[in-house]
């Protein structure tokens, strides 16, 4: 078992007077500034790169990130690629402004000598709103915490922030009182190893849950890695 170091300390935006207290994220950094103004909450991941709650500061960079991420891939089995449509920021941000509660459970990772989002992980928690084409994908249930997606720019990759979104959602989900973390991971993404690190471990499907998600997953994104289906992976949380 991993040995995480000890929380951060915490300073209070709002001058030099103000009282440390500690952090409930165990996540390894230096310092977490709690920003009183954007009501954003930041978490450091390594020098240079920040974690913090998606908020509108960080709505166009997190839409571009997720066009980018979803125009390798295509609909009709990758033939209508993503990459004609891009996602447009309200379009993206929608469901944030409708229910900013949803902001809590999506955590983005921001370069801070230029502001650029290099990675974002949108968790759904059971009870939460959910776009229609989320709730196609996959239905949840009671208790459940869903990862919708993850996406890491190619120039952040190798640096941990897979790592340390994962670990910030975890700590999401068990604050949120989930029992199971979950995903689906197409078949063949290099992310997979990454998930089992991360104590996910793979379900077996049946006949029939298997051919549906097949066929699902190359409607919906095609063969991004040559391979046809998407596996789901769990973790218990308690």
């Amino acid at each position: 078992m991993a040995t995480m170091a000890p929380p951060p300390r915490v300073v209070m935006a709002g001058g030099a007077g103000a009282t440390p207290h500690s952090a409930t994220e165990n996540i390894p950094t230096t310092t977490v500034v709690m920003a009183g103004g954007a009501g954003a909450k930041q978490y450091g991941v390594e020098k240079g790169i920040r974690l913090e709650n998606i908020s509108p500061a960080t709505y166009a960079g997190t839409a571009k990130l997720f066009s980018d991420f979803i125009g390798g891939k295509g609909l009709c089995f990758g033939i209508c690629s993503y990459a004609w449509c891009p996602t447009e920021v309200q379009e993206y941000s929608k469901l944030y402004e409708m229910h900013p509660d949803l902001r809590d459970t999506t955590v983005v990772a921001v370069r801070e000598a230029d502001g650029v989002v290099v990675g974002v992980l949108k968790m759904s928690v059971y009870g939460q709103p959910r776009s229609s084409e989320d709730e196609m994908i996959h239905a949840m249930t009671f208790g459940e915490a869903y990862i919708e997606h993850v996406a890491v720019s190619l120039e952040a990759r190798g640096k941990g922030v897979g790592t340390r979104m994962l670990q910030w959602v975890e700590a999401k989900a068990r604050e949120r009182g989930a029992t199971l973390l979950t995903l689906l991971v197409v078949s063949g993404n290099p992310a997979y190893r990454l998930y089992e690190r991360a104590g996910l471990v793979a379900k077996p499907d049946g006949c029939v849950e298997g051919c549906y998600s097949s066929c699902l997953s190359a409607c919906l994104v095609g063969l991004p890695h040559g391979r046809c289906g998407a596996k789901k992976m769990e973790k218990a949380l308690r």
